[in-house]
């Protein structure tokens, strides 16, 4: 709604009727609600049977498999959807690493932001700047204060 195009219609039968995110969330219906805790869940619960729960056996922390020529140490969970095979030596995997654990932290911190500027002002974060102008910017030939 805020870069002038509104999706809604094509997409759902449930419109929303504002252009604020937090109270837009409050009017996802609660089967939206469910499929999205059904998705979460269901990925939680696969995380944790392959990878948490064989830490002992030298599965490292976050590799889901995805890139199965990786060079990662130690054992790998076997991942069901589709991979990719980047070819990294290890130094190149090491730095790959630690930009993800950099970006993701920043983006952690950015969307608090974001949330906290909607709370605050009750408009939504967007990447087009609206400016507006001040009253007397906008009148052409009356100087005077309205209200004087």
């Amino acid at each position: 709604q805020v870069s002038g195009a509104k999706w809604e219609p094509f997409i759902t039968r449930y419109p929303t009727d504002s252009a604020d995110p937090l109270k837009a969330a409050t009017q996802v219906p609660i089967v939206g609600w469910l499929q999205i805790l059904a998705v979460i869940t269901l990925s939680e619960l696969w995380r944790y049977e392959n990878v948490i729960s064989k830490y002992g056996e030298g599965v490292r922390p976050g590799d889901l498999g995805w890139n199965p020529t990786a060079p990662a140490d130690g054992k790998r969970p076997k991942w069901f959807g589709p991979t990719f095979t980047a070819a990294y030596n290890k130094e190149e995997w090491g730095d790959m690493r630690l930009r993800e654990i950099k970006h993701a932290r920043l983006a952690m911190i950015g969307f608090g932001f974001m949330v906290c500027q909607n709370a605050a002002t009750g408009k939504g974060p967007s990447l087009i700047p609206t400016f507006t102008q001040a009253e007397f910017q906008s009148q052409v030939g009356d100087f005077i204060p309205k209200g004087l």
